[in-house]
């Protein structure tokens, strides 16, 4: 159990970057900002285009190589800067911190706070996402459910739409790999208390005496979940 939260956050990493990739590889944008080719379920890339900032509770369940993982968190959003997911792990009446994803203009951040350790890597040093042409611009507007769709590879579907002040916003999100993986890749976000608000901390500080670790390690970990 001592690389539980580690593994967590690089299959989450995992699907949110195959997402992105098989997305970007097989469609094009189109005028509504959802995946040519694919059916958004009534034009979601165009109810929240005026939100500028997020903060809410969340719930994830993550479903991998035939085991679900829970846990609970926040979900942050700061448009064209950061997305921040934070996990959080209770027992009893105790929860505990225990990683970070984030996601930066520029950079790509895992932090796991159980083992100290993290990975932080620019896009054009992700051989997947260099290749794929995926960048942040890309991936945020998954968390903004601006990019819901599906095609043959992946599918992200969001619903629970609320109403904002100037837009709507998803309260949930899936996503599913498909084809020969569709059994071994599903992460649903339950959100709540959704708040728009800036007022958070938008850069992980990364402690000094956390280790680093290099991009083999996060895949072998991606890939001793969802092999």
């Amino acid at each position: 159990m001592r690389h539980y939260h580690f593994l967590l956050l690089a299959a989450l990493a995992a699907g949110i970057t195959l997402a992105g990739c098989r997305s970007s590889r097989h469609a094009t944008s189109s005028d509504t900002g959802g995946i040519a080719g694919t059916t958004t379920g009534g034009g979601e890339g165009t109810r929240n285009t005026n939100v500028q900032a997020i903060s809410a509770k969340m719930k994830l369940t993550l479903e991998a190589g035939g085991s679900s993982i829970n846990c609970g968190g926040t979900y942050r959003l700061l448009r064209d800067d950061v997305v921040q997911i934070n996990l959080t792990y209770s027992v009893f009446i105790l929860s505990m911190n225990v990683g970070t994803l984030e996601l930066t203009r520029d950079s790509v951040l895992l932090l796991d706070k159980v083992n100290k350790r993290y990975f932080k890597s620019a896009y054009s040093d992700v051989p997947l996402l260099r290749d794929s042409g995926v960048d942040f611009n890309y991936l945020q507007r998954f968390f903004w459910g601006e990019e819901a769709g599906t095609n043959p590879y992946v599918d992200w579907s969001c619903g629970d739409w609320l109403s904002l002040s100037d837009g709507q916003f998803p309260q949930q999100a899936v996503i599913t790999l498909k084809g020969k993986d569709a059994s071994k890749y599903k992460a649903t976000f339950n959100l709540s208390k959704v708040q728009e608000t800036a007022d958070w901390n938008s850069r992980t500080e990364i402690p000094s005496d956390y280790e680093e670790v290099t991009l083999q390690v996060v895949t072998k970990a991606i890939m001793s979940v969802t092999k």
